[in-house]
């Protein structure tokens, strides 16, 4: 035999895990998917957990949760009540040491969003007590097909159009940009918790409006108040005053992969997209051409409105259509002023009128 002395166990050195990337919160489309993660170091397991109300429960995979004991959580088919849900994930080490997470939330955003001139509540938008007061905000976080209810007011646009999670609220290249699939709709009273038999445009006048800077200064305004750029599905815009955008500028900024020119469309300007307006009164916009609205490439659906009190110091007070086909219906053009074509002005275009006064 082998005399091999005294001999000690080592137990290892215990490693506490680390997490060096936190979760963060996010929103889902109702039915939609989600999902949370970390990176970490020096763990053995993990334990992803919610809380639904009351207490943390360990989540186990199911048709709605995949990645429990992973380093990433997924989340399919989101539905209302798991809006404000909290998660977060515990790590253990080796010797059982762990580390938690910070807590995140999970926030489900309904079909339709609604906002008033002063936001409300929380301001997320899920309600009339709820109503966000950024209108483009909502535009940005709406889920496809959804619809959007504003209340009487005025409304400027607080962020660049080529960078619209930027605010920047004197910056003349703010505009309200329409997103494919959501409909957007104006004239519900300012108070109590109206629905859309309850929406007049008429009386319940709402505004968007280009008049940023300083007050009836025109030259600070934005160059336009409305841009559509793009496929734009069946987006609307409905039950809207357009007023005192300002286009005078030979310049250009890029939307949605197009040029948007800041000497064209005052009031609203469309490039290769075909939005649908309704119930719209454009007036007091100015641009060197097309001070209501200017039509590039594009093909928009116009019923019910009203084109008034625009002025180009070029051509097209009214509207300008460069290779665009406009379908107007039940329109009136009236008092636009221009150099040339004061209500419209047609380039290499083909636009169908019908049952419209243009004088």
């Amino acid at each position: 035999t082998v005399d091999m002395g005294a001999y000690e166990y080592q137990s290892p050195q215990p490693i506490t895990p680390i997490i060096t990337t936190e979760p963060i919160n996010t929103l889902t489309c109702l039915g939609g998917t989600a999902s949370f993660s970390i990176t970490a170091t020096n763990a053995t397991t993990y334990r992803w957990q919610v809380n639904t109300g009351s207490i943390f429960e360990n989540i186990n995979n199911d048709s709605t949760y995949s990645g429990a004991t992973t380093l990433t959580l997924d989340i399919s088919n989101a539905t209302s009540d798991m809006d404000g849900y909290t998660y977060r994930v515990i790590l253990t080490g080796n010797c059982q040491l762990n580390d938690t997470s910070d807590i995140v939330s999970h926030s489900i955003i309904p079909n339709n969003l609604y906002v008033k001139q002063v936001g409300s509540g929380d301001e997320s938008g899920s309600s009339w007590s709820n109503a966000s007061g950024d209108l483009q905000l909502m535009i940005n976080q709406a889920c496809a097909h959804s619809e959007i209810w504003v209340a009487a007011g005025t409304y400027k646009p607080n962020r660049p159009a080529n960078n619209l999670n930027t605010i920047d609220v004197n910056n003349r290249s703010n505009a309200f940009v329409l997103k494919s699939d959501i409909k957007i709709f104006g004239g519900f009273p300012s108070t109590g918790n109206p629905d859309m038999t309850q929406r007049d445009w008429n009386i319940n006048v709402t505004t968007l409006s280009g008049d940023i800077g300083t007050i009836n200064d025109s030259t600070d305004n934005c160059y336009h108040v409305v841009i559509s750029s793009g496929a734009i599905g069946v987006a609307e815009l409905n039950g809207f005053t357009v007023t005192k955008g300002f286009s005078n500028e030979f310049t250009a900024i890029r939307v949605n992969d197009n040029y948007i020119f800041n000497y064209d469309g005052g009031g609203m300007f469309n490039a290769a997209s075909n939005p649908f307006i309704a119930n719209c009164k454009f007036s007091e916009n100015t641009a060197e051409y097309g001070g209501g609205m200017s039509n590039y490439s594009s093909s928009p659906i116009i019923t019910n409105c009203i084109f008034s009190g625009n002025s180009a110091t070029v051509v097209a007070g009214g509207m300008s259509n460069n290779s665009s086909s406009p379908i107007i219906t039940n329109t009136t053009f009236s008092g636009n002023t221009a150099t040339d074509g004061g209500g419209m002005y047609n380039f290499s275009s083909s636009p169908i009128v019908s049952n419209s006064i243009i004088y």
